[in-house]
């Protein structure tokens, strides 16, 4: 068939306004698992159609076509999501925090990205396919090209497959026909392939819409239309006997089957220098435990970024009495977590804060009908208050409690502000009676204070917290110790200037990194080695940068020794986890300021 311009003009027109229409009279019941009775419009159109990622980002990607025109490749586009695409929703979240990590497309779409095989990037197909009118092999490159930046697997197979299909369609009316030419570009075996076929059979057969719905959704188990309820809350008419696919916000997986994923790939795994050995064990007791067993588990991020000293992970827990809980993580054993907290403690804002915020107002929209609590240990606890004080007032709205356990204040306070005010009354701040990092800079003047069988530092652990029935064990105030403790480090803090703080931490950073380590255990595993590469480094900065760093880790341990004899120094424990102690005692030795660096 010969095409002319009018006639792929008008089709061109066709797919525009089709996605239009369909975007728009869809939207509603995004995210739904139901048969819909809809002949109409069923949104207020006065103002011109909503957004609709599904056609914007096609906007997008037509403007890198404009400039870079045959030449667009992956990469191109992956620029372009880096500057022009704002939402950081699931996969398009993923795809660019790997970008920014520096992993190219095709691994940009596939690391750590639970939505590799979603239908984000088959909604993206019409472009490429209006743009390679009946090159079905042309459309499918540029499609692959698309889909690998932010998808994998079967999301890519699924753009391919329309790509090509939808290409051939310039040319080509035959249903049939047009459904082989989509086949030929994806792999037989494949989820993709597998449902079309089925579709093709049904349609051979005769089979009714809710029959044919049931036998294709089975033949490619998915996650789509389980979006903001819990499994055991979908609408049982029409959804008779239709398998769940994989895990995401739209998807719950039961806590039983997360923790027997967890075993399979993690069994033996480290928690870390610093981080109880006994979360696993706790997660498999609350697995097998009437109360706990029911809980549903979605949404679990973990962004792990060295450029921007990012370490962030989350996870929401659907409950039992219909309420949704937000938990945020507090520091790991990398490094990088580590260098966040310093920067916690000096900064105005720091990158996870920044997603915590995301990732509520994420969580909000999935479960809309949930009442929200939010909560975190540690760092987690930070990013809970930062998170309930400055996402949006729907928002904030739907939050019952925000729980803060041990975690650490702000550089400024938030009390004043209006944001905080309008949430204030919901935080619930615990910590142990001798905390070290709960009362750290500026925090709640409301605190719970528990019963913990540690002491000092180690109290952080909430393995030592005590409990009596269902509830803490509480104490009237913290120990006499933890307050001479929460003075010294402040007066610690404040007696660096802005610049002194931002040098130490890039030259601690710097040392402990010398030797390419990622977590403090390998840090503590590399024992007198290490220790003496971190000196070596020491010695080769700056003669200004020696001194600032040598005369604050000082100042730093020469506080810490002034706490309580009762209480178990803070930066001892610090210096017996890992190899700190070499290096001050290196400097102390350290060469004249003005000997030439080795």
């Amino acid at each position: 068939m010969k095409l002319d311009f009018q006639t792929y003009r008008d089709k061109v027109m066709g797919c525009w306004a089709g996605k239009n229409i369909g975007g728009v009279l869809g939207a509603p019941f995004e995210g739904k698992r139901q048969l819909n009775e809809v002949d109409f419009y069923t949104q207020d159109l006065t103002m011109g159609p909503p957004p609709n990622d599904d056609l914007d980002l096609q906007i997008v990607f037509l403007a890198a076509v404009e400039r870079y025109g045959r030449n667009v490749n992956a990469s191109i586009l992956g620029e372009y999501w880096l500057s022009y695409i704002i939402p950081n929703w699931v996969e398009y979240g993923q795809g660019k925090a790997n970008l920014r990590c520096g992993l190219t497309p095709p691994m940009s779409g596939y690391v750590d990205n639970e939505y590799r095989n979603s239908c984000g990037c088959f909604i993206r197909s019409e472009l490429w396919a209006c743009l390679c009118p009946g090159q079905p092999e042309l459309a499918a490159r540029y499609a692959y090209e698309d889909g690998i930046v932010d998808h994998a697997g079967e999301g890519v197979y699924g753009e391919v497959f329309f790509a090509a299909m939808q290409s051939a369609a310039f040319v080509e009316s035959d249903p049939q026909a047009l459904l082989r030419v989509g086949l030929s570009y994806i792999p037989a075996d494949c989820a993709v392939a597998r449902a079309v076929r089925q579709a093709m059979d049904c349609h051979r057969q005769g089979v009714s819409l809710p029959e044919a719905r049931r036998r294709i959704h089975n033949a490619a188990p998915g996650t789509f239309g389980i979006q903001g309820v819990a499994l055991d809350e979908l609408p049982q008419a029409g959804n008779e006997g239709m398998e769940i696919g994989a895990p995401g916000f739209d998807a719950p997986v039961p806590l039983q089957e997360a923790m027997r994923r967890y075993d399979v790939l993690r069994e033996h795994e480290s928690m870390g220098v610093l981080v109880p050995d006994q979360i696993p064990e706790l997660g498999r007791r609350m697995a097998a435990s009437a109360r706990f067993s029911g809980l549903l588990l979605c949404g679990y991020e973990n962004k792990i970024d060295d450029e921007t000293q990012t370490q962030f992970s989350a996870l929401t827990l659907l409950l039992p009495d219909g309420t949704a809980y937000v938990a945020f993580r507090g520091t790991d054993d990398t490094i990088v977590g580590w260098k966040e907290d310093f920067n916690l403690a000096f900064l105005p804002v720091v990158p996870a804060q920044r997603m915590a915020v995301q990732y509520l107002q994420a969580a909000a929209a999935a479960f809309s009908e949930r009442p929200l609590r939010v909560g975190g240990h540690s760092k987690g606890g930070n990013l809970a208050v930062y998170s309930a004080v400055f996402c949006s007032e729907a928002v904030q709205n739907q939050l019952m409690q925000v729980y803060n356990n041990d975690g650490p204040g702000f550089r400024t306070s938030l009390l004043p502000l209006p944001e905080h005010k309008r949430v204030a009354g919901r935080i619930v701040t615990i910590i142990p009676e001798s905390s070290v990092v709960g009362i750290l800079l500026e925090h709640e003047e409301r605190c719970e204070v528990v019963r913990s069988t540690q002491i000092g530092l180690m109290q952080h652990d909430g393995f030592s917290w005590q409990v009596r029935g269902e509830r803490f064990e509480h104490l009237p105030d913290r120990t006499e110790g933890g307050k001479l403790v929460d003075e010294t480090l402040r007066a610690f803090i404040v007696s660096l200037s802005d610049e002194q703080r931002v040098a130490f931490i890039d030259a601690l950073f710097d040392i402990l990194t010398c030797t390419d380590a990622d977590t403090l255990t390998d840090l503590k595993e590399g024992g007198l080695r290490t220790a003496t590469a971190m000196v070596r480094k020491y010695r080769t900065l700056d003669k200004d940068t020696r001194q600032a760093l040598g005369s604050t880790l000082r100042l730093f341990m020469k506080a810490g020794a002034k706490t309580a004899a009762s209480e178990l120094n803070p930066v001892q424990l610090l210096l017996r986890h890992l190899p700190l102690q070499k290096l001050a005692e290196g400097l102390e030795s350290q060469e004249p300021a003005d000997a030439p660096a080795k």
